[in-house]
């Protein structure tokens, strides 16, 4: 990462510190995937009215990696995006039962079976975007099937009779239009990795303010099981996500709702079994929605799914997919709420679904928010063509710009010896560690109303060395603001109600080191460097796995963009990256290879 030296003021006691957290990078827990949000219900509306540069500082404010002049981050650093693929509603106005004109969602379908792109115009919009700005992991979710295969040719339900709103007859023609929206934009190059084709299955979604369908577990096997078929008929690459559950509960729980306990796809004994299926992703998609009205339950429904998965299957990944405070549990006792006791609530959450949720993706549900909506539904505020993340969205930045694809959890031990439930409304740390480059990240909640202070032990590693705090508190103008560096030796002021994130960089102890010698246990099999420039028109990189392999190469610069992205195929020695032109100054090149991501910084002089 390149950061400018610019000094805030960032106390450092001169006392003992309050909390000590012991550090374990030997201690290996999930990789993390990505961090997102979701465009959802105002997405049409913002695309279609406002101008080019409004969309385009919009698009900065979500998705950029760029640091400004005075070292502070421009962006959120989002890592993975959602587009809604629409089942018509758009399209039949009034007609449709929904009652809110923005919820209403666009179809390239037409009844006569032919496809009009440009009715997606706005969902394309920001999958470009999302591509320029180096976004890994870009999702397609369904609310509904298309208004021709629904039941009561509408994309809500209006019987109340527990099924989904689908044809019989029309399940292979369910998945035939998803596989036609995926190879669309892959045709495009800009492909969507994953699509999700139900959502929140165990609610009823009779016909009120947007397109939604119940689906029984069994109707879901037949759909993937129809996706499964299609996608490979079609040689479709996208994955399929599922299930969406609607809360955390009831992935693992309600064995006897024929919409509950949805770990049973994964499990080869029970006649629900599709885990071997080739289009489905082993990542159980999952909303936290409705878990966390208690500490008890936001730490004890998570502890009981990830016991759940590991029983049913230790390769499995949660996906936290949707969340936003729906439920009044973000009130937490208090009243009159300021700005930052959305994003610390929010940041409490995230905080419990990684350590103990293992979660290795974490998307909110909304991203853009006009002025005068709720904190509670919003990353970001828009009016006439303004925008700014609210403290929502700098909560979520403290995680997504600083914690990147391919980095691991790393354990943490507190001197205090609190337990979850103890820590719950304290101090909230977490760490994260990318293993081929040494890059620490250490975020921090202090969700006390007092100040406290923190120190940090990290075995084998010099006192002295040097971390970057980012500090988030109730100032307005205190957003992920780049404070003055600290070091191991120094106890480190968390100001009250605040979220700091901690970012040491290229720490070479903690880089795994292949081959003889030295070796961390969980050490990433594959690593790569830069062995040299030829007249800035080439960078030639040397793969030092013992056997080929295939992903994909890319160089991207300061803001996130995506300069250049070629396939990895089968590379034994060393690739020769052409490059375009290009300014002066630094680039990261990232290798991705089995959902694994490696970092290295370049300079072009």
């Amino acid at each position: 990462m390149l950061f400018v030296a610019v000094v805030f003021f960032f106390g450092i006691r001169v006392y003992g510190a309050d909390l000590i957290l012991t550090l374990t990078p030997d201690d290996l827990h999930q990789t993390i995937r990505h961090f997102g949000s979701s465009a959802a219900f105002d997405l049409n509306e913002i695309t279609d009215s406002w101008s080019e540069e409004g969309r385009e500082l919009l698009a900065e404010s979500i998705f950029s990696r760029e640091i400004d002049s005075q070292g502070n981050p421009r962006g959120l650093g989002l890592s993975s995006f959602r587009i809604e693929i629409g089942g018509c509603s758009r399209q039949q106005g009034s007609g449709s039962r929904i009652s809110m004109e923005s919820r209403r969602a666009p179809c390239p379908l037409l009844e006569d079976g032919s496809y009009d792109w440009t009715r997606m115009e706005a969902e394309t919009y920001w999958v470009d975007k999302a591509y320029e700005y180096g976004v890994d992991a870009v999702f397609g979710y369904s609310n509904s099937p298309p208004v021709y295969f629904t039941k009561n040719g509408l994309a809500c339900r209006t019987e109340d009779v527990p099924s989904a709103n689908l044809k019989e007859e029309c399940y292979d023609d369910f998945a035939e239009y998803l596989a036609q929206v995926a190879l669309y934009y892959a045709d495009r190059n800009t492909p969507l990795h994953f699509i999700s084709p139900v959502n929140e299955p165990q609610w009823e979604w009779i016909c009120d303010n947007q397109e939604g369908s119940m689906w029984l577990n069994t109707e879901i096997r037949d759909l993937v099981i129809a996706m499964d078929t299609v996608f490979r008929a079609r040689n479709v690459s996208t994955k399929v996500t599922i299930p969406e559950g609607g809360s955390i509960d009831r992935i693992y729980g309600f064995s006897n709702d024929p919409t509950g306990d949805q770990l049973r796809f994964w499990e080869p004994d029970n006649s629900l079994y599709i885990g071997d299926l080739e289009v489905l992703a082993p990542y159980v998609a999952g909303h936290g929605y409705w878990t966390e009205d208690t500490d008890q339950r936001l730490v004890t429904t998570r502890q009981n799914m990830l016991k759940r998965i590991r029983e049913t299957d230790d390769r499995l990944e949660w996906w936290q997919s949707e969340y936003s405070f729906l439920g009044d549990g973000y009130l937490d006792g208090r009243s009159n709420l300021a700005a930052v006791d959305y994003g610390l609530f929010l940041a409490k959450v995230i905080h419990h679904d990684l350590t103990l949720g293992n979660a290795s993706g974490w998307q909110y549900w909304e991203t853009f928010g006009r002025r005068g909506t709720s904190l509670r539904y919003m990353l970001v505020q828009t009016s006439n063509q303004e925008c700014s993340p609210a403290k929502t969205g700098w909560a979520l930045g403290h995680y997504s710009f600083f914690i990147r694809p391919g980095m691991k959890r790393i354990g943490m031990t507190r001197s205090d010896s609190a337990n979850p439930l103890e820590a719950a409304d304290g101090i909230l740390p977490s760490a994260y560690l990318n293993q081929a480059t040494g890059d620490l990240v250490i975020v921090v909640v202090n969700y006390e109303d007092r100040d406290n202070t923190i120190k940090l032990n990290l075995p084998d590693l010099p006192r002295t060395t040097p971390l970057i705090p980012y500090l988030t508190t109730g100032s307005e103008s205190m957003n992920m603001a780049r404070q003055t560096a600290v070091t191991l030796d120094d106890d480190i002021l968390l100001p009250a109600r605040s979220i700091t994130t901690l970012v040491a960089d290229s720490i070479e102890n903690l880089v795994a080191i292949e081959g003889p010698g030295k070796s961390s246990p969980g050490s990433p099999l594959l690593s790569f460097k830069v062995r040299q420039w030829e007249k800035s028109s080439f960078v030639f990189v040397d793969w030092k796995g013992l056997e080929p392999v295939a992903g994909r190469i890319e160089l991207v610069d300061v803001k996130g963009r995506c300069m250049v992205r070629m396939p990895l195929a089968g590379m034994r020695h060393q690739e020769r990256i052409p490059l375009p032109e290009v300014t002066r100054g630094v680039y990261y090149l990232r290798v991705s290879v089995n959902n694994r991501s490696f970092h290295k910084t370049v300079f072009i002089r």
